[in-house]
C-alpha cells in the first residue's frame, strides 16, 4: 500500500507540475509584471518539485493506511490525498487569475483552497465507493499488486528532469547576447558606472559622518570625487525611485507604481546611450522589484535579474513559496533562498565585462540588494558590529503592518537590528570597493566615472515605522550620491539640497556633453566655479502612494535647505527644521507664528508639481494636493500658480527625446480629461 500510494502521488504530483511550469512560464505571476519572471528550467524545476512532493505525500498517506490495515480507511486516506491535490491546483488557478468568474464565482483567496478540497473529496469518494467492486483490489493491503513498470517510469522521469536542471545549470542560455546598436560612440567617451545601494540611508555610512566606520571604500571614493550630502530620493521605495533615476520624472509623470510598470513612451538613460552607440549592461538583484518584467531593462543590451537563477525559479513556485522557504529559513538562513549577493552579482559583471566590445564605451548599471532587510550579510561580517539573535531574525522576516511589527521591538532589540544593517553595509561596501578596483585596473579603467547613489533609505522606528515605503520622512528619503572620474573634482562637498532622478540629465552630460535643458539639469553644475543655484533649484519633491487593503494613502514631500515638509492625503501636513532638528522629532505645521512658511512651502509644492512635464500617469501620487470640492487638476485650471526662480520645469531634460502628445493611463472623470487636454505640454 505504501508503495502505491508513493507512486500514485509521484504521478500525480508531475501532472500537477507540468500545469504549474505552463503556468509560471506563460504566465506574469504578479499584476503590473509584462512578462514572466522564469526561464525554460522551470519546465524541470516545477514538475520535479510537484512529483517528489507528491510521492511524499503518498508516502505519508501509505503509512497512515498500513497502520490500521483497512480497505475503507485506505479509500478515506486516497480520497484526503486527492482533495489536498485539488486544493492544489485551486490554488495555483486562483493565484494566476484563471476561472475567476467562469470557475470560481470570485477571487476566494484562501477560502478557495479549502472549498475546492471539500468537493473534490466528496466527489472522489463517491467515486470510490461507485466503482469499489474495480477499485477495491487497490486498497486491500494484504493483496497483491503489480506495479508493472511504473515505478522505473517515474525514476526515469525524475532522472530526466534532474538532467535538464543540470543541463541549464552548466549551459545557463546567454544573458550576455550581441549589441543591438550598429552606432558606435567615439572610444574617448567616458564609460559610466551607474551603481545603486538598495535600502541605504546616507546617515548611516562613515562618509557621511556617521560614528562606525562601515563604509572605507566609499569614503576613499568621496574623497576622489564629490559628495553630495543633502540628495534626496524620488520616493521611499524601489520601483518608482529607480524608475525616476532612469528617466529624470517624478513618479506622477512616469506612473511606476504598485502593479504599474515603467510605460515605454520615456527615454530611459540605458535607451539613449545605446542608441549613441553605448554598450549598456544592467544587473540588479532586487527578486522583485528589480525584474526586468517591470520594464527596467529598456534599453540594455544585457540585463540580468534574478529570474536568470535556478534558486529563484525554485522559488516562485508554490512548494518554494512556502515548505522550500520556511525550511530554508528555519535550517539555513533567514534571508530569501533566490538572494543574489554583492559577491554573486560582482561575478556576474566581470564576466560580461569580459565577453563584451572594448572598442566602445559602456553603460553599466548595478542594483545591490545586501542592505534589505533582514540585513544578514555572510557569515564573516554578520557580527562586524553586533549580532542579531536568531529569534530576532526570524522576527523581522515577518510582514510588517503599516510599517510596524506585530508585536513592538524593544529599544535593545531596536539597536541589534541597526547593528545587521551596519554590518550589511560593511560587507557591500567591501564587495564594492572590489568591483571598483577591477574595473579601474582594466583597459580604459581610467576613462570611467563612477556614480554611486541609493534608491531609498531604510527607517528603524525613528517615526514609529520600520523598514520603507510607508513615509517621507528624512531617513528614508536622504540617500548618499557620490560621483568620481576624470573631469570631476576630488574631495568636493555640496550641501545642497538636491534630487537624485536629476542623475538622468548628470549622466547624457557628462556621457555625451548634450547642452540645452540636460546640461541646465545636470549635477555638474554643483562642481562648477562660480555656479550658485536659483532657490527652487535647491529644492526637492519626492512622492509616495503607500499600498494598503483599502485606499491607498498619498503623501508629497518638498525639501528645501532650511525645510522639510510633508502634504498627506488625509489633508495633514508636517514641518520639520532641517537646521535644528535632522532627526525631525518635532512637528512644526501647527505652531504659532510658522503659518506664513508653512504656507509658501505649500504654495511652492503646488507649482512645482503644476508646471511638471505632462503627462501626469498617476493621479494617485498627487492626491495630497486635492482640496474638498476640488481636485488638484481643477485647482490648477481655475488659477495660475507662479515660481519664481524656478529653472526648468521638473522632467524637462526628458522632454528632449520624448514627443508624445499629452496622454494619461489612469482614469479621471470626464471633466478632469477635459481640464488635462486644455493644459500646456511642457
Amino acid at each position: 500500500m505504501i508503495a502505491r500510494m508513493a507512486l500514485t502521488g509521484a504521478v500525480v504530483g508531475f501532472l500537477v507540475g507540468i500545469l504549474e511550469a505552463a503556468l509560471l512560464y506563460f504566465i506574469p505571476r504578479a499584476t503590473g509584471l509584462i512578462r514572466p519572471d522564469v526561464v525554460y528550467a522551470i519546465w524541470f524545476i516545477a514538475p520535479l518539485v510537484d512529483l517528489l512532493t507528491g510521492a511524499l505525500l503518498g508516502l505519508v498517506l501509505g503509512l497512515a493506511c498500513s497502520a490500521r490495515k483497512t480497505p475503507a480507511l485506505a479509500a478515506v486516506v486516497a480520497a484526503i490525498g486527492l482533495g489536498l491535490i485539488g486544493a492544489f491546483v485551486a490554488w495555483l488557478l486562483d493565484w494566476f487569475r484563471i476561472g475567476v468568474g467562469i470557475v470560481f464565482p470570485r477571487r476566494l483567496e484562501i477560502t478557495t483552497p479549502i472549498v475546492c478540497f471539500l468537493i473534490v473529496f466528496a466527489i472522489s469518494l463517491t467515486l470510490i465507493a461507485f466503482l469499489w467492486r474495480r477499485a477495491g483490489r487497490f486498497f486491500r493491503t494484504g493483496q497483491p499488486l503489480s506495479l508493472g513498470r511504473w515505478p522505473v517510469a517515474v525514476l526515469g522521469v525524475a532522472i530526466f528532469l534532474g538532467c535538464g536542471i543540470g543541463f541549464y545549470a552548466l549551459h545557463r542560455p546567454d544573458s550576455y547576447p550581441a549589441r543591438s546598436s550598429s552606432v558606435g560612440a567615439p572610444p574617448e567617451h567616458p564609460n559610466i558606472v551607474l551603481i545603486v545601494l538598495d535600502t541605504v540611508r546616507a546617515d548611516h555610512l562613515s562618509c557621511y559622518g556617521y560614528k562606525r566606520p562601515t563604509t572605507p571604500h566609499l569614503d576613499s571614493l568621496a574623497a576622489r570625487g564629490v559628495r553630495f550630502e543633502n540628495a534626496i530620493a524620488p520616493s521611499s521605495w524601489t520601483l518608482p525611485s529607480i524608475a525616476s533615476i532612469f528617466t529624470g520624472l517624478l513618479p506622477h509623470q512616469h506612473g511606476a507604481n504598485w502593479g504599474t510598470p515603467l510605460p515605454p513612451e520615456p527615454w530611459t538613460l540605458a535607451r539613449i546611450l545605446q542608441s549613441k552607440g553605448y554598450e549598456t549592461a544592467g544587473f540588479n538583484a532586487n527578486p522583485f522589484y528589480g525584474l526586468a518584467g517591470w520594464r527596467l531593462d529598456e534599453g540594455f543590451d544585457a540585463y540580468l535579474d534574478a529570474s536568470y537563477t535556478l534558486r529563484h525559479n525554485l522559488a516562485v513556485t508554490q512548494v518554494g513559496q512556502s515548505a522550500l522557504r520556511f525550511l530554508y529559513n528555519r535550517l539555513i538562513r533567514y534571508n530569501r533562498f533566490d538572494h543574489l549577493t554583492a559577491a554573486d552579482l560582482n561575478n556576474e559583471v566581470m564576466e560580461w565585462y569580459r565577453r563584451r566590445d572594448r572598442s566602445q564605451p559602456y553603460f553599466l548599471f548595478i542594483n545591490y540588494m545586501d542592505a534589505h532587510r533582514p540585513y544578514l550579510p555572510p557569515a564573516s561580517y554578520d557580527h562586524r558590529f553586533g549580532k542579531i539573535p536568531h529569534y530576532l531574525l526570524a522576527r523581522v522576516s515577518e510582514t510588517l503592518k503599516d510599517g510596524r511589527p506585530r508585536h513592538a521591538y524593544t529599544e535593545r532589540e531596536r539597536q541589534e537590528l541597526i547593528d545587521g544593517y551596519d554590518n550589511s553595509l560593511a560587507y557591500l561596501d567591501d564587495q564594492l570597493g572590489r568591483l571598483i578596483d577591477s574595473l579601474r585596473s582594466e583597459p580604459g579603467g581610467g576613462n570611467t566615472i563612477f556614480i554611486v547613489t541609493s534608491d531609498h533609505g531604510e527607517g528603524f522606528g525613528e517615526h514609529g515605522t520600520y523598514d520603507h515605503g510607508w513615509n517621507l520622512y528624512s531617513e528614508v528619503l536622504r540617500v548618499p550620491l557620490i560621483l568620481s572620474g576624470p573631469g570631476i573634482p576630488a574631495g568636493t562637498r555640496v550641501s545642497d539640497v538636491v534630487p537624485n532622478r536629476r542623475l538622468f540629465a548628470t549622466v547624457l552630460d557628462l556621457a555625451l556633453g548634450l547642452k540645452g535643458p540636460i546640461s541646465q539639469a545636470s549635477l555638474r553644475q554643483y562642481w562648477t566655479e562660480g555656479f550658485k543655484p536659483e532657490p527652487a533649484e535647491s529644492e526637492a519633491v519626492s512622492e509616495l502612494v503607500v499600498y494598503s487593503s483599502g485606499s491607498d494613502p498619498a503623501s508629497l514631500s518638498l525639501s528645501t535647505p532650511r525645510w522639510h515638509l510633508i502634504q498627506n492625503s488625509d489633508g495633514s501636513a508636517e514641518l520639520f527644521d532641517r537646521h535644528s532638528d535632522r532627526e525631525e522629532k518635532t512637528n512644526l505645521a501647527a505652531r504659532p507664528g510658522i503659518e506664513d512658511t508653512v504656507h509658501n512651502l505649500k504654495t511652492g509644492l503646488e507649482s512645482r508639481i503644476a508646471y511638471s512635464l505632462l503627462p501626469w500617469r498617476s493621479l494617485a501620487s498627487l492626491s495630497p494636493l486635492d482640496k474638498p470640492g476640488a481636485t488638484f487638476i481643477q485647482q490648477i485650471s481655475k488659477q495660475p500658480f507662479s515660481i519664481s526662480g524656478a529653472g526648468l520645469p521638473i522632467g524637462s531634460a526628458q522632454a528632449v527625446f520624448s514627443h508624445q502628445r499629452p496622454s494619461l493611463l489612469p482614469k479621471p472623470n470626464p471633466a478632469e480629461q477635459d481640464i488635462l487636454r486644455s493644459l500646456p505640454y511642457h
